[in-house]
């Protein structure tokens, strides 16, 4: 299937892009990689690879790419990430800034920190560093108990 071979392609170029600082580049690879998942039939990958780059353009201020990322995701059934307020906090139960639930998203998809870390342009320690914030806050001493405790706080969206 094309869409397959596109999606071969463009996840490396995905993988390139983070390690040289281009956010909206990695943005733009990722959502290209996200509809050519979902040619290729994959599309919990492609709603994976949609909310990230939502998630980058929504941090840039990069409002038609925003838009039209949301439109891919809404092609698909899903929706991106709630917006976030300026403070970093998004009125979550526990506390939790926008960061802490972004992170923990991640650690719910069995990412490891360094994966975090990459994909959100943070180092691994600073990864930690709001894991172990969050498990203070939702009260919870391993990470799978947290990822427990934000799917009861209802902070994990339906695919």
């Amino acid at each position: 299937m094309a869409g397959g071979a596109a999606a071969r392609e463009l996840l490396p170029a995905v993988q390139m892009f983070v390690p040289l600082g281009l956010p909206l580049a990695t943005a733009t690879a990722q959502r290209r990689a996200g509809a050519a998942l979902a040619v290729a039939g994959d599309r919990d990958q492609a709603v994976v690879q949609l909310r990230a780059a939502h998630a980058i353009a929504q941090q840039l201020g990069a409002g038609p790419l925003t838009r039209q990322i949301g439109k891919n995701l809404a092609e698909l059934g899903a929706r991106p990430r709630p917006a976030l307020a300026k403070n970093g906090r998004t009125g979550a139960p526990a506390g939790l800034s926008r960061r802490e639930i972004e992170v923990m998203l991640l650690v719910a998809q069995g990412n490891t920190s360094r994966e975090i870390g990459r994909q959100l342009f943070l180092s691994p320690r600073t990864v930690e560093m709001h894991v172990r914030g969050s498990l203070l806050k939702l009260n919870c001493r391993t990470r799978a108990e947290g990822v427990r405790r934000i799917g009861e706080l209802g902070l994990m969206q339906p695919s």
